[in-house]
């Protein structure tokens, strides 16, 4: 069998057209994280985009879901739904998958990790966790059609055969295990050994005891053109479909490119039916949310401050809020006239609910608010209160607009006031210059994180006021 020695850098990316979209570069569908490694997701995430995915799609269990949304910026993150099916019918409709950096271990992530094994029908990548939850359960792999690349360490390594550690001929077990099981087996460590179920193997000799990142999932879905040693040679182009300037690959590859190709599947084998999922509860769905780059003014060598620290977490809990209710005192100056309104709110989704309770002669008015429509309720009568701006910004769409930026804010800065018992949080365009311009304050309850007062300014004039109280989450 080949053996190839990698002792410099080598990349065999291929060319991307100059016409090329995200959606030419495959679909990534990616499980990983858990309560402690948040950071695992993250990272995986960040490496599959660096290294060229078009499009991923970052699954986490909902107790991380905030602070993930929060590092992330280009990757879509979402919260896992509840029904073992939604989960398989995202992963399904991606291109490639990759399951384990820091999913935790445990029944339930095992039974979740083998049942996608079984039922998924793309090419997997299978990392840390994902690998553990393959232990004892072997031929949940040998079942799998669809090609699977295996990325242990040799602790992770020696868990899932069984094998002695250290591991003393780390070639020769990396070549057996990948012909045995029929997959790709990626065996970390100093002199990292990929190897190739038909014998070939890659040994890279390059790079240094740093912390070792991956990046195949990012590969894989967007047309990974493995080393010579580890698959079969293939011309430049393949028809059809391949416009001629786009390296493809062969029926034989060992990795697929299933945005070109639609080929590369290891012979058919006989399987059997989907094991019962026993009835995993896998966290509840939050509503998706749009995510803007968050930065924070002042993070410099020093780190982050507390403040800052605190402003990060609010706002992860913000995104992942589903509903809320709260009262509130909203006065609005517009310079030759002043507004002042008393109302109850209440968040459920898309729509924000107000029903006023005072002055006198609007209470018991209601008014719903999604979007950009509203609709007013009271025999006929209206707030009468005119435009802030161009917007349209009234008293009563201000409230949902101070939400908004509690959400989606981009932050210039924040501090802790009133001895720490609330952190002020000011938004605005990071490129305007202060006093110019719309800016919105926040100020929110430390221990609470309920939100107790936000101000819109508008060139340096405070025109709304809002000051929350009951406020719950």
């Amino acid at each position: 069998p080949r053996l190839e020695v990698m002792r410099q850098p080598d990349s065999q990316l291929p060319l991307r057209p100059r016409n090329a979209h995200k959606g030419d570069f495959g679909k990534l569908f990616i499980l990983a994280g858990s309560e402690g490694y948040t950071g695992a997701s993250v990272l995986a995430a960040r490496a599959a985009l660096r290294t060229g995915a078009g499009l991923v799609y970052l699954g986490v269990p909902r107790d991380i879901y905030p602070i993930v949304a929060v590092k992330c910026d280009e990757a879509m993150p979402f919260p896992l739904p509840e029904d073992y099916s939604a989960i398989l019918e995202r992963a399904g409709g991606c291109d490639a998958a990759l399951i384990g950096p820091g999913l935790g271990r445990g029944p339930r992530v095992e039974r979740l990790v083998l049942s996608l094994l079984t039922d998924l029908d793309v090419p997997v990548v299978l990392d840390a966790d994902g690998i553990n939850a393959l232990a004892g359960h072997i031929d949940v792999l040998d079942r799998r059609q669809a090609p699977t690349v295996l990325t242990p360490h040799e602790g992770e390594f020696s868990r899932l055969t069984g094998c002695a550690l250290p591991v003393k001929d780390r070639l020769a077990a990396a070549r057996d295990f990948s012909r045995d099981h029929g997959c790709v087996l990626v065996l970390k460590g100093q002199g990292t050994v990929t190897a190739a179920p038909d014998g070939s193997a890659c040994i890279n000799a390059t790079g240094n005891p740093g912390m070792a990142k991956g990046v195949r999932s990012g590969i894989t879905p967007r047309s990974w053109r493995p080393p010579a040693s580890v698959s079969t040679v293939w011309p430049a182009t393949c028809a059809p479909g391949n416009s001629g300037n786009m390296p493809c690959c062969p029926p034989t590859s060992l990795i697929p490119c299933p945005k070109f190709c639609g080929s590369g599947r290891r012979p058919p084998l006989q399987t059997e039916t989907n094991p019962d999922f026993g009835g995993i509860t896998v966290r509840k769905c939050l509503i998706c949310v749009l995510m803007t780059t968050l930065l924070l003014a002042g993070c410099g060598p020093a780190g982050v401050s507390e403040a800052e620290e605190l402003a990060l977490t609010i706002r992860g809990e913000y995104l992942a809020m589903e509903s809320c209710a709260a009262r509130a005192a909203v006065t609005a100056d517009y310079g030759q006239r002043v507004y002042q309104y008393e109302m109850a709110v209440s968040v459920n989704g898309p729509e924000t609910v107000l029903a006023l309770s005072a002055p006198e002669t609007v209470a018991g008015l209601t008014a719903r608010l999604s979007g950009t429509e509203s609709q007013l309720e009271f025999d006929g009568l209206s707030v009468e209160t005119g435009p802030l701006d161009g917007d349209g910004l009234t008293p009563v769409s201000a409230v949902p607009a101070l939400l908004e930026t509690a959400r989606s804010g981009y932050i210039t800065a924040c501090a802790l006031e009133e001895e720490g018992a609330v952190v002020r949080v000011d938004c605005g365009d990071p490129s305007g210059t202060p006093g110019a311009g719309t800016e919105t304050v926040l100020w929110f309850d430390t221990a609470t994180h309920a939100l107790t007062r936000g101000e819109i300014s508008v060139d340096g004039f405070r025109v709304i006021l809002c000051e929350f109280s009951d406020f719950t989450m």
